[in-house]
């Protein structure tokens, strides 16, 4: 027997407080009002009361008044209300059980509660001598039931005797049902004062659920009547005709059976008679709000809550057509008096203003007590740290907090994932497709596909299979959501499934299938060798049983990384070289026109296929970028110009000596550079080394930032055409002529290098693979010059990759803030060829880790104690092509030779694709943690201002 479970008998007189008390008020005041009605017959105060009178006799008769659970099995029907008020009437505490579960888990639920009767009646009974067999409970039918005295039997139950044990459906394998007592139920449910006694309430489900008992008892308590709706046989198909026939004035529903049900009207569809409208249960849109407006009456109310069953309510937001949401989440509310909301992090700590985060409530009390267990290990509540007197409950929905302070409620925690990289965020992407033409309703999961890892699977219910559209869904999505949110897989239903409850029933969706997705195209049939070839190709890479002729790579559900791999695949079935135009018409049937197309001259490595620059374009870029620099402009920036200036005037070897003398003097350390000492100061505490820098680290960050300042003039004044020594040599540049010069001196003239190469047997070891080589800088590009010499000194031609480089070669860098996500896409995707293209020509490429611009695959990770998001792409590209990944990291000595390390290659481990990785990208984070915190003087002043600003982690 559980701890506190009252041990004296129930007493023969009445105790002002009991929930049974205040039921019996309301039938001698409303006793010939409706109490409740199912689709069959309709009960008054009066006659429910006595009805549940001869029940509650006939429970007392045969157990007594020992304190103990009483499960039922009804279903939507007016004799589920008999069987609540009968076992709360004799002191009892409920069990309801859900019909719709499965044998075991009610009979698990059963054997837990101890029962020694089960209330049912004869639609249930075949059920319920199932779930009693081998044991001693005893059936209690409704329907062959002894009529009994029909007066109420008065007894005098304790408050915190246990009125309702609330069940799971047992599927974690432990059924425990969480206790609320008498007192409990009437603090928690009170009346309502906007509910009136006229009001007719529909109860869309069964009474095992927190949110329908709050339903119940509260239009009990205010005297209206229960309308019970079996969502069970219908599915909703009939809720908005059986809501106007029943003439219903109050409606408590899920989000989504309220979009798919009234979403789905005809303009102009009109229900004067509901007064209010309440939602709750899953987290509510602006679309939810819009289909209100349309289909109520000015004058109509509506409201959002936030509750659960241990904590109660939690917050509620009043909505009417005067309401302007500007945002796609409806908020729930301010937090009510007694509880406090945190929004917490992975790590437990507070997510900054404006984020999302996990709802924590903190308050003295919840409801956590279980039937016949003592101590619960629940994960969810933890004592809180700053208040011994309370505790922090947690709930596993996502939050945040409007700038006036209201809550929005995001979904469930467990619906924000992460797939290559991205935080995606499931409610959101539903949100999203719930705003398309002709979807009713949406659902997305991810789903683990054994050749391309997690991908994004939507369920749209879009009856009129005319409005159904992939091509059209994906253009729309790609103006709401980022690129790599839009799922990869759209399937059709006429309606999502639901619980008796009204939510949607994730686990009865279907499984995605290989069948061929419903595209605008008619399937046409391959129908030569070649294209039969390339149909085999796409559809081992997009898991499908058949593509056809005319099918569009994307719209079956391909995305940039399958589309590098089917390039790769159809160029080693055909050996042609894989045509970059296919991009402009992804189908077969112009993959295999353009392969059999030889063109008259090669396309140049740089060109981005759809997104190839007009003619004027170089010219308009070039203007651009002299109103961004004009914009720029500032004194300290043209100081900074007059001092490269003078430096570039002089030989590599005297502004060199002038370098070292200068960031070596104690008054330009402290004058000149002390904002940038405090700042390399404050890089070296955040890495952990110590207190504050030595005088060698100061000296020779002021020397390699102005070391690498100059190569940024080269760049500024455009003095740098081409790459390497002979590019040099031609610049109009003193400094990088000498230089140049000098290199090739020192190597005829004494066999020394002036630049220092470390770890060059990294790189011979890995090209012995074959495989090719991808060498990796991080962050930025600051000074290629070294690597561009080290590269010819190795023998190899070393061509740099970046996305941002390729997106300023493109017209669209001028719109650069409008644009497009899918064009992103297709850069990518270019990108992606054009990496392939110059790996196979050169055998190696120089990809920039890019942690400053997150539209591709990103991980959030730790560098030097900050959030960085670093960038998939390389990994991927690199698991996809098989070359060896090699970081480097270079800078200057303290004689001023440059120099470059390469390091050991990093690895992919053992997993699948995600995986591997994630694993490159974990090692080449802790490539970076070693190289700032053994060389933190290579790190140039711009990024160490911004690695400060990021948030610190942890807190």
């Amino acid at each position: 027997m559980p701890p506190g479970l009252p041990e004296q008998p129930a007493q023969l007189t009445s105790v002002p407080g009991s929930i049974v008390q205040v039921f019996e008020q309301q039938v001698e005041r409303f006793s010939d009002r409706a109490a409740v009605f199912d689709s069959e017959r309709t009960l008054n105060y009066s006659a429910l009361n006595v009805a549940a009178n001869q029940l509650a006799g006939n429970i007392f008769s045969r157990l007594g008044a020992r304190p103990e659970l009483v499960p039922y099995l009804l279903g939507q029907k007016v004799n589920s209300l008999q069987a609540l008020w009968g076992i709360l009437k004799c002191g009892k505490g409920l069990v309801v059980l859900d019909p719709t579960f499965t044998p075991q888990n009610l009979r698990a639920i059963l054997l837990n509660s101890d029962a020694r009767i089960l209330v049912t009646d004869t639609e249930h009974l075949p059920l319920a001598l199932e779930l009693i067999q081998a044991t001693s409970v005893e059936i209690l039918n409704l329907d062959a039931m002894q009529a009994g005295n029909s007066e109420n039997l008065n007894l005098n139950i304790s408050p915190g005797a246990y009125a309702v044990a609330i069940y799971t459906s047992g599927s974690t394998g432990q059924a425990k049902g969480l206790l609320r007592t008498f007192q409990t139920v009437l603090y928690r449910h009170p009346i309502d004062s906007e509910y009136q006694e006229t009001d007719r309430v529909m109860l869309p489900g069964l009474l095992n659920y927190s949110q329908n008992q709050h339903t119940m008892f509260t239009t009990m308590r205010a005297g209206a009547c229960l309308g019970l709706y079996d969502i069970r046989l219908t599915g909703g198909s009939d809720l908005t005709a059986w809501i106007e026939a029943q003439r219903i004035t109050g409606l408590v529903l899920t989000p989504s059976l309220f979009r798919s049900s009234f979403g789905a009207l005809p303009a102009g569809k009109i229900f004067p008679r509901v007064r209010f409208l309440q939602l709750g249960g899953e987290a509510t849109t602006k679309r939810d709000l819009e289909i209100f407006k349309r289909c109520f009456l000015p004058g109509a109310w509506g409201v959002t809550k936030f509750a659960s069953t241990e904590t109660g309510l939690i917050s509620k937001y009043k909505f009417d057509h005067a309401t302007q949401l500007e945002t796609a989440i409806m908020p729930v509310g301010r937090v009510i008096a007694g509880k406090a909301i945190l929004l917490l992090d992975e790590q437990g700590e507070s997510v900054p203003a404006g984020e999302i985060g996990e709802i924590v409530v903190r308050a003295k009390a919840f409801n956590t007590q279980y039937w016949k267990i003592t101590e619960v290990e629940n994960e969810k509540l933890r004592p809180d740290p700053d208040d011994s007197s309370k505790s922090l409950f947690y709930t596993g929905d996502l939050g945040r907090f409007r700038a006036d302070g209201i809550l929005e409620h995001h979904g469930r925690k467990d619906a924000m994932l992460k797939i290559r990289g991205n935080r995606v965020q499931l409610e959101v992407i539903d949100a999203a497709l719930r705003g398309l033409d002709g979807v009713l309703d949406a659902v997305t999961v991810a789903h683990d596909s054994a050749a391309r890892g997690k991908l994004l699977v939507s369920y749209l219910a879009v009856p009129d299979a005319k409005k159904w559209s992939i091509a059209k869904f994906k253009q729309d999505l790609a103006a709401r959501l980022e690129q790599h949110m839009i799922p990869s897989t759209f399937i059709r239903l006429d309606e999502l499934p639901r619980t008796s409850t009204g939510k949607l029933a994730r686990k009865e969706l279907p499984d995605p299938t290989d069948a061929r997705p419903e595209l605008d195209s008619p399937f046409v049939a391959p129908q030569t060798a070649t294209e039969k070839r390339v149909a085999q190709i796409w559809q081992k890479s997009l898991e499908l049983n058949r593509v056809g002729l005319h099918d569009n790579f994307f719209e079956l559900g391909g995305d940039s990384l399958a589309a590098l791999e089917m390039t790769l695949a159809v160029e080693k079935a055909t050996g042609e070289s894989f045509p970059r135009s296919f991009l402009s018409k992804p189908t077969i049937s112009n993959l295999v026109e353009l392969l059999g197309t030889k063109p008259t001259e090669t396309p140049a490595p740089e060109s981005l296929g759809l997104l190839r620059r007009p003619k004027n374009s170089r010219a308009r870029g070039r203007l651009m970028g002299y109103v961004a620099r004009l914009r720029r402009l500032n004194p300290s920036k043209i100081v900074q110009r007059l001092f490269y200036g003078y430096l570039d005037s002089k030989t590599f070897l005297e502004a060199r000596a002038w370098i070292l003398r200068w960031s070596a003097s104690t008054l330009a350390q402290k004058l000149f550079y002390r904002k940038h000492t405090l700042l390399l100061s404050d890089l070296v505490r955040d890495l952990g080394n110590s207190l504050s820098p030595s005088d060698d680290v100061i000296r020779m960050s002021i020397a390699n930032n102005i070391f690498s300042g100059l190569y940024r003039h080269l760049v500024y004044t455009r003095a740098y055409k081409g790459r390497g020594v002979a590019a040099l040599k031609r610049s109009p540049s003193k400094y990088w002529r000498s230089f140049a010069e000098q290199v090739d001196f020192e190597k005829a003239a004494t066999g020394a290098e002036i630049l220092l190469l470390n770890g060059v047997e990294h790189v011979l070891r890995a090209r012995q693979a074959e495989k090719g080589l991808i060498f990796l800088s991080f962050h930025a590009i600051s000074d290629t010059v070294p690597f561009s010499v080290a590269s010819q000194r190795m023998g190899m031609e070393i061509p740099i990759v970046s996305f941002k480089l390729a997106l300023q070669e493109s017209q669209q860098w001028a719109e650069r803030e409008d644009l497009a996500e899918n064009i992103v896409s297709t850069l990518n995707v270019n990108l992606a060829m054009d990496a392939v293209e110059q790996l196979r020509r050169n055998g190696s490429i120089h990809l920039i880790a890019d942690t400053q611009d997150t539209s591709g695959n990103v991980l959030t990770l730790e560098v030097g104690r900050r959030i960085y998001d670093v960038k998939y792409g390389f990994a991927e590209f690199a698991l996809i092509t098989g070359a060896r990944v090699i970081p480097y990291f270079c800078g200057y000595l303290g004689d001023g030779r440059p120099y470059i390390e390469f390091c050991e290659p990093l690895e992919p481990a053992d997993g699948d694709r995600s995986a591997q990785s994630e694993n490159l990208v974990r090692g080449y984070t802790a490539f970076v943690n070693r190289v700032w915190a053994q060389h933190p003087e290579i790190i140039q002043w711009k990024d160490i201002e911004k690695h400060l600003a990021r948030p610190l982690a942890g807190g």
